[in-house]
């Protein structure tokens, strides 16, 4: 059975070409996301969280794609995620658990918007998101070295 076998068959992940393009405006939309993050972390710590969340979304899909897998159907984040963890060397692991967990809690907050998150919650998701970017870009890098990326 190949890698990803059981996605597809319940219809939640494609093979498609890898899209240059769709990688590179992922990539940096994602960068420009950890960027506004960490301008907005003194003002508004909830909302800097689910930025550096998002991020890591957007980047953990530019690695599918770049893989050529493109998640479709209702939950397209979990199985973006389950790809990126097939793609990631496994000491990335805890990085891909706390996304989870940041994805949960912003979704809350989206959803509430009662959900206080801390200097230290905030600083923390932070740094993941950009430990995970960069990962991710390093991951593309080795298998892609004709993208131009940032």
């Amino acid at each position: 059975m190949k890698p990803y076998d059981e996605l597809k068959s319940r219809g939640l992940l494609d093979e498609a070409a890898p899209s240059e393009k769709q990688v590179l405006a992922l990539v940096r939309r994602a960068s420009k996301d950890l960027q506004t993050a960490k301008a907005t972390l003194l003002v508004d710590r909830e909302w800097a969280y689910t930025m550096a969340a998002q991020g890591m979304v957007r980047a953990a899909r530019a690695l599918a794609l770049a893989a050529g897998l493109r998640p479709k159907g209702r939950e397209q984040v979990k199985t973006v995620l389950q790809v990126a963890a097939g793609l990631l060397p496994a000491d990335v692991a805890p990085l891909l658990n706390q996304l989870e967990r940041m994805r949960r809690k912003s979704q809350q907050f989206l959803d509430a918007a009662d959900r206080p998150i801390s200097g230290y919650e905030g600083e923390a998701a932070l740094q993941a998101a950009e430990e995970f970017v960069q990962r991710v870009l390093q991951r593309i890098r080795e298998e892609h070295p004709q993208i131009a990326l940032p």
